[in-house]
């Protein structure tokens, strides 16, 4: 059935949705990963070197000997993690003016606590630059996720309203039609609006039967039902002599058999309403204006207006 191939259609493309979703969020968190990574292995080890560095400046008056294999250990970690070009020159000067600074030369002292600061600058500024570049990524993969939400919501809204007119309102229409004949509205019948082939041949089928509860004698018999189909076809013949238009009631008001234009006339609409409500008054033996009556046991056959 078409039917099931847009179900079926439908829930794989919210899945697929949602597959890209997911993994257009793991793909996110993988590249935030690296950029934190790089933070840490680029900066804050110079960070600490350049902390180290300034301690044993500190220490040089109190313990020259400890502080000067503190400051050249600060300063080989130093090295080995340059990540800026203006890090080397600064480290060079650095290199050159801590023998005098750690031997008690105030100037000099001053000089290399300056270069320090410098150098802690320079990569606090790189810390905040890759800060920058993994907030912008996390910001563009966030909203990347936001949109393939609103989309997979986008579009399953369209996927409800499609099902719900394609396959919900037919079913609706079917059931309505069912219940209605089941409370006694033998006239009400399927509208047929923007349904599939499949519910639209359900629907036919469904009139057809309701059609040959009320005219018997218009279904094809099968095997073992040629007797009464005569009887049948002459009660409908009597219903529709001369051009009138005739119904034949149980005692409830239901229709039993009708001409073709007593049919016609009752067909669901307003007008059609209002016969059948004219009718059930005539079953219950009220007189109704327009109506000829013919009283039988179990039943009558009425003669309806003109219309």
């Amino acid at each position: 059935m078409r039917v099931a191939v847009e179900i079926r259609v439908a829930v794989g493309a919210l899945l697929t949705l949602q597959v890209l979703t997911s993994f257009g969020a793991i793909g996110l968190l993988e590249r935030m990963g690296p950029a934190i990574a790089r933070i840490l292995a680029e900066n804050l080890y110079s960070l600490e070197a350049t902390e180290e560095l300034l301690a044993a400046l500190g220490e040089a008056k109190v313990a020259p000997d400890r502080a000067r294999d503190r400051f050249a250990g600060a300063l080989e970690r130093a090295r080995a993690n340059v990540t800026e070009p203006e890090e080397s020159p600064i480290l060079k000067r650095i290199e050159a003016e801590a023998p005098a600074a750690l031997s008690g030369d105030e100037r000099a002292r001053q000089e290399t606590v300056a270069l320090v600061r410098e150098l802690s600058r320079v990569n606090h500024a790189s810390t905040h630059q890759a800060d920058s570049a993994a907030r912008e990524l996390g910001h563009a993969g966030a909203w990347a996720a936001a949109l393939l939400g609103a989309a997979s919501f986008a579009f399953s809204v369209l996927v409800l309203r499609r099902l719900r007119r394609r396959v919900v309102g037919p079913l609706n229409e079917l059931s309505d039609t069912a219940q209605a004949y089941r409370r006694g509205d033998l006239h009400r019948r399927t509208r047929r609006v923007d349904m599939s082939p499949a519910f639209t041949q359900v629907a036919e089928v469904l009139d057809e039967l309701l059609d040959e509860t009320m005219c018997p004698a218009t279904r094809e018999a099968a095997p073992g039902e040629q007797p009464g189909r005569l009887e049948q076809g002459a009660l409908l013949a009597l219903l529709a002599l001369d051009g009138r238009e005739r119904v034949l009631l149980d005692e409830a008001g239901r229709v039993r058999a009708a001409s073709a234009g007593a049919l016609g006339r009752l067909d669901g609409s307003a007008a059609g309403e209002g016969l059948s409500e004219a009718l059930r008054q005539v079953a219950r033996g009220e007189e109704v204006e327009g109506f000829r009556v013919q009283r039988l046991e179990g039943g009558a056959i009425c003669e309806l207006p003109p219309a």
